[in-house]
């Protein structure tokens, strides 16, 4: 009866230690399948954040670029329109001298004509009096000067002073056309300055308001890429705490699950056994 007593003690343990082994082969395969699945994940996650990693930082160095372009095109039309400025306060200077300088040149030699004329062509300098005055001279005075020669002077005398008229009226000519040369020239330099200095400008008010965007759009990105490496290296961490517990579960289930089946054929001959001892020892009781 004791012996009896104790298979049916063996047999209950036996079939407990079958069930329980079912149940811990069941829990091994559910976690490693979660933890596979789980480590697919992480590592596809991983991967994309590496790669978004590489954008925002492909992102940032090009944004450095820009700016650092933008900057150096910003400085070059400011050097542009200082050096502009510079030439042509230089240029002006030499007009007003130019202009100046014509302009002297007109006043002293028409005082010059004026009292030459007075000796030798009074005619011409009476008639261009009465122009300047818009009243004509007296036919009379006129008539009367026409005839008229400074003593001492004969025809020569009078070609020698054409001459030197005719000279002095070409060089007045020359400074009045040198002079009116110089003020459109001036004018067009000014023009010219004026829509340098406006282009320059409007492109340094542009280029500093791209510059402000993408200083914007950099401040965004190296938060976003913040964010990314946070991300990424919470991944990278779970990802290896998934790694240390596949390996407990290993160093758990891999000898039940590589021996499940010899171990539950063997444990269930033994019950098969105990069951026929049990049997025997029943019937020789009898």
């Amino acid at each position: 009866t004791k012996v009896k007593a104790a298979i049916d003690e063996m047999i209950v343990e036996l079939k407990k230690q079958q069930e329980d082994e079912v149940q811990h082969k069941r829990w091994c395969n559910g976690e490693l399948r979660k933890n596979e699945v789980a480590t697919k994940e992480a590592n596809w996650k991983v991967d994309d954040l590496d790669k978004a990693n590489n954008v925002l930082a492909d992102t940032i160095e090009t944004l450095d670029t820009e700016m650092d372009t933008l900057s150096k095109a910003v400085a070059e039309n400011k050097r542009q329109i200082k050096r502009a400025s510079e030439d042509r306060e230089a240029a002006n200077k030499d007009f007003q001298q130019t202009v100046a300088d014509q302009r002297a040149t007109k006043a002293i030699l028409t005082k010059v004509l004026e009292r030459l004329q007075q000796v030798y062509a009074p005619d011409a300098l009476a008639a261009k009096q009465a122009a300047a005055t818009s009243t004509p001279a007296p036919m009379m005075f006129l008539q009367t000067r026409r005839h008229r020669q400074p003593e001492g002077f004969g025809s020569g005398g009078q070609q020698s002073a054409g001459g030197v008229l005719g000279l002095i009226e070409m060089t007045i000519a020359d400074a009045e056309r040198l002079e009116k040369e110089s003020i459109e020239a001036e004018q067009t330099m000014q023009t010219d300055y004026t829509k340098l200095v406006k282009d320059a400008a409007a492109e340094i008010f542009a280029d500093n308001l791209s510059v402000v965007d993408k200083t914007e759009e950099k401040a965004t990105a190296e938060t976003e890429k913040n964010e990314v490496e946070s991300s990424l290296e919470a991944t990278e961490k779970a990802l290896e705490d998934l790694g240390k517990y596949a390996s407990g579960v290993h160093s758990a289930c891999d000898f039940v699950l590589k021996n499940f089946d010899l171990r539950q054929k063997a444990r269930g001959e033994e019950t098969e056994a105990l069951q026929e001892a049990l049997g025997i020892l029943s019937g020789a009781l009898n």
